[in-house]
């Protein structure tokens, strides 16, 4: 499948961005999270200057997560996944700066991707 997003794509709004990226994520098949966040500080009030988009499992659990108290742990969902896309605000436009593609895991089949945490949504009632 071709690549939709890219270096240079603007953006209206960072959900605008965040949006298109879980719409790529649902036709490739794994689940997205908003991660690190940027600001940028003026005299008056601060506003966002860089956003993260990563896959879910980015990143690993830290040691200090694992209890030893516990009977049975959770499996582990963060393996180190580096598939993101960063996006940085320009003049209330957010330009795409980076996007990793790779993953290191199965993505998941047309068929399952509902299941998905950030590709579940509740419909409205008619």
């Amino acid at each position: 499948m071709e690549n939709l997003l890219y270096e240079g794509l603007v953006f209206q709004s960072e959900e605008e961005a965040y949006a298109s990226y879980n719409s790529y994520a649902r036709k490739m098949g794994f689940s997205i999270r908003k991660d690190k966040i940027y600001y940028r500080t003026d005299r008056s009030h601060r506003t966002v200057r860089r956003r993260f988009f990563v896959c879910f499992k980015e990143g690993v659990r830290k040691k200090d997560k694992w209890n030893g108290n516990v009977k049975n742990n959770r499996n582990e969902t963060r393996i180190g996944c580096k598939a993101r896309m960063t996006v940085l605000n320009v003049k209330n436009e957010w330009v795409v700066t980076e996007v990793v593609y790779e993953h290191n895991y199965e993505l998941a089949t047309p068929s399952k991707t509902y299941l998905l945490r950030s590709q579940r949504r509740v419909k409205e009632p008619q």
